[in-house]
């Protein structure tokens, strides 16, 4: 089960940045560490350690970003609205500050509106998405924001989010 998250950190991450971190990480060979990173951080401590070495000091300077992907949620032109360009346009401040998690091969985010996007973390390809239909006019202090996905494996029990 997935749910967002509603916590505020400091400074926003790239997306492309946040994705290529986690995408390199389920790039792994399949055999050795395990390639998941089911937590902000990895880990429930959020070390942000990974066991795996295809990434080091002699290859960092040569990586290429591999995909990236716009929610399509952040830096709306209120505009843009007004003339129907796009279906579900806002017109408050958007910031994306998650950081995706990946979890049984697939990565997930979620959005500054609360949708959660699921990907193929080897070409960037949407899956699935999940749409609360956050309301988008009513006014916000800190504007649409998203911290992120959690993951919770289950534990058999029958029920709604089971």
């Amino acid at each position: 089960m997935l749910a967002a998250i509603g916590w505020r950190w400091p400074l926003p991450v790239p997306i492309s940045a946040a994705l290529l971190g986690v995408a390199l990480a389920a790039c792994g060979d399949g055999a050795g560490p395990s390639t998941e990173w089911p937590a902000y951080g990895n880990d429930p401590g959020g070390s942000r350690y990974s066991p795996l070495a295809q990434v080091d000091r002699s290859n960092v300077a040569a990586l290429e970003l591999a995909w990236s992907f716009s929610t399509g949620d952040a830096g709306h032109d209120p505009g843009m609205e007004q003339q129907g360009a796009c279906g579900d346009c806002h017109t408050g401040d958007s910031k994306f500050e998650a950081t995706p998690i990946l979890v049984d091969g697939r990565l997930f985010v979620s959005t500054p509106l609360n949708r959660i996007v699921a990907l193929d973390p080897a070409s960037g390809r949407e899956l699935w998405r999940f749409d609360p239909r956050v309301r988008t006019d009513i006014a916000r202090s800190e504007g649409f924001v998203s911290r992120g996905v959690a993951h919770w494996p289950g534990d058999g029990s029958p029920g709604p989010c089971a």
